[in-house]
């Protein structure tokens, strides 16, 4: 409690200064040489202060189980759908096995977005993968997926 009412009372000092001062010491005030942590993390331990930094990326998911849609530019089997609505290739006729993990995601420098749906042990789930030269990243879209301009749109 001691160092939320500190902190606050720093921050409402340098609002009132005109600036955002650091307010990463021991006690809520300012911390010498140092800006304020954004999202990442506090100021320093007494006077050493320093920047928190970012929050850093959420890491890559990728899918695990049998593929039964892929729409999108950068489907790297072409695109398919198991119910023919996205395309006119089943999936199960260009995916013979489940991906992985460790499965190829994009082609060799590829810049492109496709979304995924994956038949798994408990259901159907959809997945955006971006390829940025060539490097995969995978995110869940549990409200659904779409695509444009070579980026995956998750809801």
């Amino acid at each position: 409690m001691r160092i939320t009412v500190a902190l606050g009372a720093c921050l409402v000092a340098g609002m009132a200064l005109g600036s955002l001062p650091s307010c990463g010491g021991k006690d809520g005030s300012p911390a010498d040489g140092g800006t304020a942590g954004a999202a990442g993390g506090a100021g320093g331990e007494g006077g050493g202060g320093g920047s928190g930094g970012a929050a850093g990326s959420p890491p890559s998911v990728f899918p695990s189980g049998t593929v039964t849609q892929c729409y999108g530019d950068g489907c790297p089997m072409g695109a398919c759908d198991d119910g023919q609505f996205f395309a006119d290739v089943k999936c199960s006729e260009v995916y013979t096995t489940p991906v992985s993990a460790s499965s190829t995601y994009c082609n060799p420098g590829e810049s492109s977005g496709y979304c995924l749906q994956i038949q798994d042990a408990t259901s159907g789930q959809l997945f955006g993968i971006t390829c940025t030269d060539g490097a995969a990243f995978g995110k869940r879209c549990p409200g659904g997926c779409g695509t444009g301009a070579n980026r995956v749109i998750c809801n």
